[in-house]
C-alpha cells in the first residue's frame, strides 16, 4: 500500500492513457480539462488507499466529495453519464493492474499473493461500486437544475423572439446560436393547438410536452435549427433552414404525420406562417400560423399558410365594415342546395351544363335554383360579377369574427 502511494503519479499516467484509448467521448473531455483529470485520478489512488485504514479522517468529513464534484463537472460539459461510467470502468481496470503488480511484486509466496489479491479484489468491487453511486448521483442531480435552467432560458428566448426582440444576454446568444436560429437565415414560426370541439378535453401539459418531442424529432437538427416550447394552451416552434423553411417543415412534419410516428392521437393541428428574415417579422409569422389553423386546419393537420388562396386570406380577415357591406339575404344561402349549386357553378366557370353535371340534376334545376338566389339577394349569380360578390359575401358570413388569435 505503501508502495502504490509512493508511486501514485507515475501508476495515473497509465490509467489515463488507457481510458482515453478506450473511450473516444472521454478523450475528448479529457483533452478539455486534461489536468483536472490527473488530479481527479490522484484523488482515486487517495481514496483507494485510505479509506480502509486509519488515514480515513485525512479524507474530510466527506470522503467522496471530489467524486460528485466530477459527476457535476461532466454533466455541465454535456458529457453523457454512460460515458463517464464507462471511463470508471476502464480507469478502475488500471487501477487493478497497478494493484496486481505490486502484489505481485512483494508477495513473498504464491498462496500470500492468491491471499492478498481475493482479499484487494472485494475491496476494489466495493469501492467501484461506491463511486459509480457517487458520480451518478451527482450527474443527475446537476443534470436535473441544468434542464430546468435551459427550460427557463428558452422559455425567456422564445417570448423575447415572440415580441420581434432579438435576444440580449450572451447566454440567451449562445442558445440561439446551439439551436441553429440566426445567422441571417430565414425563419417562420409554428403553433400547435389541439382542436377546439364541444366537450373535448383540455390541452394537457402532458399532450403538449409529447407533441413538442414530436415536432423536434420531426425536424433533424442537420437540416434545421429549432427552439420548440409549451406555451400557454399551444406549443410554439421558430424554425430555420438555409432556404424556405416554412415548406421544408410542412413536409417534413407532413410525412411523420402519415406515418403515425411520434405524434400523438387527437385532434392536433399545425399551423406554419411565412418565411421571416429579421426578427422583428416573427410576430406576424406567428400570426399567420394561426390564421393557417383557422383557414386550412380542418382538411390537413400541418397547414402552411403559402398552400391558402389570397381570397380566402382576404374574406376570414374581414373587418367589421366588410361584414356591414355583406349582401342582404345571403344568410339564407349557407346552407342547402343553393350554395352547393353557386359552388358548383363557380367550378364550371359559369356553365350551366357542365354545372348540372356536377350535381347530377337537370339544366332546369340549375336554373331554377340561380334564379331562386336572384330572387332572395337581387344579385345575378349568372354573372362574373354578382357570382364573386355572393361567394365572398357567403365566405364573409361563415367565417366566425376574429377566428384568428
Amino acid at each position: 500500500m505503501t508502495a502504490l502511494w509512493q508511486d501514485r503519479e507515475t501508476l495515473s499516467a497509465p490509467v489515463i492513457a488507457r481510458t482515453r484509448r478506450e473511450n473516444p467521448v472521454i478523450d475528448a473531455a479529457i483533452a478539455a480539462d486534461e489536468a483536472d483529470t490527473t488530479r481527479h485520478v490522484l484523488e482515486h489512488f487517495r481514496a483507494l488507499l485510505s479509506l480502509p485504514t486509519p488515514r480515513l479522517a485525512a479524507l474530510g468529513g466527506e470522503p467522496l466529495a471530489f467524486v460528485q464534484a466530477h459527476g457535476v463537472r461532466r454533466a455541465r460539459a454535456g458529457v453523457p453519464l454512460l460515458a463517464v461510467l464507462q471511463a470508471y470502468r476502464t480507469g478502475h481496470k488500471g487501477f487493478w493492474a497497478a494493484l496486481c503488480a505490486m502484489i505481485n511484486r512483494f508477495a513473498e509466496d504464491a498462496e500470500t499473493a492468491l491471499r492478498t489479491t481475493m482479499l484487494l479484489s472485494d475491496y476494489c468491487i466495493e469501492y467501484t461500486d461506491l463511486i459509480s453511486i457517487a458520480v451518478t448521483d451527482a450527474y443527475l442531480a446537476e443534470e436535473a437544475l441544468l434542464a430546468a435552467h435551459r427550460t427557463r432560458l428558452s422559455i425567456a428566448v422564445l417570448e423575447e423572439l415572440l415580441r420581434g426582440e432579438p435576444p440580449r444576454s450572451i447566454e440567451a446568444l449562445d442558445h440561439c446560436a446551439r439551436a441553429g436560429i440566426g445567422y441571417g437565415r430565414p425563419m417562420v414560426m409554428l403553433v400547435a393547438r389541439k382542436e377546439d370541439a364541444a366537450g373535448a378535453a383540455p390541452f394537457s401539459a402532458d399532450e403538449r410536452g409529447t407533441l413538442a418531442r414530436a415536432i423536434d424529432n420531426a425536424l433533424p437538427q442537420a437540416t434545421f435549427g429549432r427552439l420548440v416550447e409549451l406555451r400557454l394552451d399551444e406549443v410554439v416552434a421558430v424554425i430555420s433552414c438555409a432556404e424556405r423553411p416554412g415548406k421544408r417543415a410542412a413536409e417534413a412534419l407532413r410525412a411523420q404525420v402519415a406515418e403515425a410516428a411520434d405524434f400523438p392521437a387527437g385532434s392536433i393541428q399545425i399551423g406554419i406562417g411565412l418565411d421571416v428574415i429579421d426578427i422583428s417579422e416573427l410576430p406576424r409569422s406567428y400570426r399567420e400560423a394561426g390564421i393557417a389553423i383557422a383557414l386550412l386546419g380542418a382538411g390537413q393537420p400541418v397547414a402552411h399558410l403559402a398552400d391558402a388562396q389570397i381570397d380566402a386570406y382576404l374574406r376570414h380577415n374581414a373587418d367589421t365594415t366588410a361584414r356591414s357591406l355583406t349582401i342582404p339575404g345571403v344568410e339564407a344561402l349557407q346552407t342547402g342546395e343553393l350554395i352547393a349549386t353557386l359552388h358548383a357553378f363557380a367550378r364550371a366557370s359559369l356553365n350551366v351544363k357542365a354545372c348540372a353535371a356536377i350535381l347530377n340534376v337537370h339544366n332546369n334545376t340549375v336554373y331554377h335554383r340561380l334564379n331562386a338566389v336572384r330572387r332572395l339577394t337581387g344579385v345575378d349569380p349568372r354573372t362574373y360579377s354578382g357570382l364573386s360578390n355572393l361567394l365572398a359575401a357567403l365566405s364573409v358570413a361563415a367565417a366566425p369574427a376574429g377566428a384568428c388569435r
